[in-house]
């Protein structure tokens, strides 16, 4: 896992890293997420995921038109998060625990 403290950092290291999952706040204190995932899309299908205290139905449509893969409100469940995060990665088609019907 690679942390960075803010967008134009994450565009550094999306380049040098080349993330498998990127998971990206809108509020960021130097640039916008929505101009960062713009952005990124430019160079990287990697899915982005938008964490974001901005819940209302406005910001949700603008990340997915920027270019996520998924937007979750906060505040949120950490298993929520976990269980997207393992999908987008291919990982979460099955389920781990057993189904009762």
């Amino acid at each position: 896992m690679i942390k960075a403290k803010n967008g134009l950092e994450v565009l550094e290291l999306s380049q040098s890293a080349q993330p498998d999952l990127i998971i990206l706040d809108v509020m960021l204190p130097d640039i916008s997420g929505f101009n960062v995932c713009a952005r990124l899309r430019e160079t990287s299908d990697a899915p982005i995921i938008f964490l974001s205290a901005l819940g209302d139905d406005y910001y949700h449509t603008f990340g997915y038109r920027v270019g996520c893969d998924d937007y979750i409100a906060k505040p949120f469940k950490a298993s929520i998060l976990a269980m997207k995060a393992k999908r987008m990665l291919g990982k979460g088609n099955r389920p781990d625990y057993p189904i009762y019907h």
